[in-house]
């Protein structure tokens, strides 16, 4: 289980979502178990890019949709995955905040 903090998160927000950027191989899954503040949340079945089956291992970005109503000022985000193995080298909390 891997354990991030995002603090200092702007309100009014309009959108928001996760970028995992993962180095797995084929073998693994490439969708984990994420919780934010104590939620799961979906993760999709697809994302940009390709399957990458040509390369030794998959790396790559995978956006995933955050409901609004999840996000605080300070966010505790855990990711976990079915299977051992990999890596996952950037994680980002983007969120879109609406102009006052």
């Amino acid at each position: 289980k891997i354990d991030y903090v995002f603090n200092n998160v702007k309100p009014n927000i309009l959108e928001a979502s996760l970028r995992m950027s993962i180095g797995r191989s084929h073998d693994l899954s490439k969708r984990p178990l994420i919780e934010i503040n104590g939620t799961t949340i979906a993760i999709p079945f697809n994302w940009k890019g390709y399957d990458q089956a040509n390369r030794k291992k998959f790396f790559g970005a995978i956006d995933i949709p955050v409901p609004i109503d999840l996000i605080k000022e300070k966010n505790n985000v855990y990711i976990s995955f079915p299977d051992s193995g990999g890596h996952l080298s950037t994680l980002i909390l983007d969120v879109k905040i609406q102009n006052e």
